[in-house]
């Protein structure tokens, strides 16, 4: 199954490196997948993190929003961002 995870994220910069690594194992069971993160005007570093985090997943996009547009929107500019047709 083609899968594309949508995370929206806001304030979550200790929470994405375990997060991505937790992915990492449950993907390996996916024929093709991608998470993308939409840090959603994040004041902590949460974009930072992401950036470093993905390194080495191919997989892992970020998505950023300037302003915090709140949860709907950030799921929304994931979704429309996916490249595959199930998004969860």
């Amino acid at each position: 199954m083609d899968v594309s995870v949508v995370i929206p994220a806001k304030n979550e910069a200790s929470n994405v490196a375990p997060l991505i690594a937790r992915l990492a194992k449950v993907g390996q069971n996916w024929a093709r997948f991608e998470v993308i993160f939409v840090d959603d005007g994040s004041s902590d570093g949460t974009a930072r993190a992401l950036y470093e985090s993905k390194y080495g997943y191919a997989w892992v996009r970020v998505l950023q929003h300037q302003d915090a547009a709140g949860q709907s929107a950030a799921i929304h500019s994931g979704a429309s961002a996916a490249l595959y047709p199930v998004i969860a």
